[in-house]
């Protein structure tokens, strides 16, 4: 048997053609939302045409209509937290998202659980493990690099683990923002015994990613610096389906800290482990990601 999916996503009936597809050829079941309005649907072309919400300007519809889904339901379900857009809107996405989960905390610990995503282009404390890696990198690492990259600082805290500042200035605040929220409920959910998965995922060549030119470019770079590395988005995808799986199958984690959520299944692209800040070596990366692309995986 497979998956039963309540989709939202907005209005691409191209995308939700393929979705609708892609479901008729396997064993699960997909939910989508239609407007009441939306008329007759005859066939799947007429369904992908009309189906779809707006996060930002629906938000209650699809919030009532995730509820009846999740009390309708007749095993357990899993909210997942899968969200970007540029700028301003990544905010808000998140805060409607977040409106969201609130709500649907009342369906109970036993019967809703929660995903996420989590950024590993984030600040986070990470394990003494990490530190060792990142001064055996620097021993083995190119001429180029060790000349003009700026060594990480990881200040140590008081539990034995250190403070990396992951975030970097091409990202910019909107995104430090939106991502931090998401981290915060998850680590919130944790703390009143609610099951949740929100593993650090990697850098990935996804449509969100590489629409941007300049992203685009410096994924194709960064495997020159290892051991950092990019994936393409299947190979990420599969791997964080894993994750998802054994956190909603396995007993929930006792946490030194409810942020340990985050961090305790991380796949991180190597960013724990390398020597050097990633924007002191971003113009290199760029150039060589333009003129001499390497993909580890």
């Amino acid at each position: 048997a497979g998956a039963t999916v309540a989709a939202v996503a907005t209005r691409r009936p191209k995308r939700w053609a393929e979705l609708i597809a892609l479901a008729r050829k396997s064993a699960g079941t997909l939910l989508l939302p239609v407007s009441p309005q939306s008329g007759e649907v005859k066939n799947d072309e007429d369904l992908a045409a009309v189906a779809g919400a707006d996060l930002l300007t629906e938000t209650p519809q699809i919030l009532e209509w995730l509820l009846r889904c999740g009390r309708e339901a007749t095993g357990k379900v899993t909210m997942g937290t899968y969200l970007y857009a540029d700028g301003e809107a990544n905010v808000r996405l998140t805060a409607a998202s977040d409106f969201i989960v609130e709500a649907l905390k009342s369906l109970g610990k036993d019967k809703v659980s929660f995903a996420y995503l989590s950024s590993c282009s984030t600040s986070t404390a990470i394990p003494a493990e990490a530190i060792q890696a990142q001064e055996a990198n620097f021993n083995t690492a190119g001429r180029w690099a060790t000349m003009f990259g700026e060594r990480q600082n990881c200040k140590k805290l008081d539990d034995g683990t250190f403070f990396l500042s992951g975030f970097e200035v091409l990202q910019g605040p909107n995104y430090a923002l939106a991502q931090m929220m998401r981290q915060w409920r998850a680590a919130l959910l944790h703390m009143e015994g609610f099951t949740v998965s929100a593993p650090m995922a990697p850098i990935c060549r996804t449509e969100s990613v590489v629409h941007n030119a300049t992203m685009a470019v410096l994924l194709e770079g960064i495997a020159h610096f290892p051991p950092q590395e990019s994936y393409d988005a299947e190979t990420g995808r599969m791997a964080m389906l894993a994750i998802l799986i054994s956190d909603l199958t396995e007993p929930s984690p006792k946490l030194a800290s409810p942020l340990h959520v985050v961090t305790r299944k991380a796949f991180h692209s190597g960013i724990w482990r390398t020597p050097f800040v990633m924007a002191s070596l971003g113009k290199t990366t760029w150039f060589l990601g333009k003129v001499a692309p390497k993909r580890a995986a």
